[in-house]
């Protein structure tokens, strides 16, 4: 959502806000945050203004969004290699 290095890979720019998804950060955002109203309507837009996007990706570091993805990010690969890793060893 927010690197540049995908930006500049994929040629998008929040690709998600753009098409209105309801993503994670987004439904964390509705049911947690306190702008979760402002953000939806932001997304029925499905605005390609670089201004809209911002606007959405503040809302969402505001209200914690994007960290919270992040450690959940986090917690699902430090799972999965714990599940993983006996078959690594005994292999």
């Amino acid at each position: 959502m927010t690197s540049e290095e995908y930006r500049k890979e994929r040629g998008v720019y929040c690709e998600d806000i753009q098409e209105g998804k309801k993503s994670l950060m987004v439904i964390y955002t509705y049911f947690y945050g306190w702008k979760g109203d402002h953000l939806l309507e932001l997304l029925k837009k499905r605005s390609a203004d670089e201004e809209v996007h911002k606007m959405a990706i503040k809302i969402m570091q505001e209200d914690g969004a994007i960290e919270y993805c992040k450690e959940k990010a986090r917690l699902v690969m430090r799972r999965a290699w714990e599940d993983l890793e006996p078959s690594l060893v005994s292999g």
